[in-house]
């Protein structure tokens, strides 16, 4: 698979949590449901290659400092 329609992929899937979840502090239900999908999507590109998987990685973990973030402000 071409690699930058990959990184596309990717970009596309973190943007598609960030407009499911929004800008608001997320609930335990919640929380419980991102670690689900992020590990679910994360396996998919681990099973590509090591590169997409830590790119896809550490988007993910920006994500999920964002809403922690959230958790102690209630500023956007």
């Amino acid at each position: 698979m071409d690699e930058m329609k990959v990184i596309y992929q990717i970009q596309t899937e973190i943007w598609h949590l960030f407009k499911k979840y929004g800008v608001k502090r997320l609930k335990e239900d919640e929380w419980d449901e991102l670690y689900r999908e992020g590990d679910q999507v994360l396996k998919k590109y681990r099973a590509l290659n090591s590169d997409m998987e830590q790119l896809f990685e550490d988007m993910y973990i920006a994500l999920r400092k964002y809403y922690q973030r959230r958790e102690t402000t209630d500023e956007i």
